[in-house]
């Protein structure tokens, strides 16, 4: 992974507003992390969720993997 490149505030306001997030970010690292990063060393900390669960595709919230209906707002799941 390469550095990113400073930019004046001026181009830096002409990026869509989620590279701006992205660099705002990266920049708030601190240099290990950085490194950790351009290494591929990141451990994720996000929940993903397992193979028992899935999301409901009309409320969002976490259901049975094999639920045909959605235990919380009742809508239909597709099967996958």
């Amino acid at each position: 992974m390469k550095e990113l490149i400073k930019l004046s505030p001026e181009l830096e306001a002409e990026l869509p507003e989620q590279v701006q997030l992205i660099r705002k970010f990266y920049n708030q690292l601190s240099e290990e992390d950085k490194k950790r990063l351009s290494e591929g060393k990141v451990e994720s900390k996000s929940t993903i969720p397992n193979a028992e669960t899935k999301f409901c595709y009309e409320c969002g919230q976490k259901i049975t993997r094999t639920a045909k209906f959605c235990e919380h707002c009742g809508a239909k799941q597709p099967i996958i």
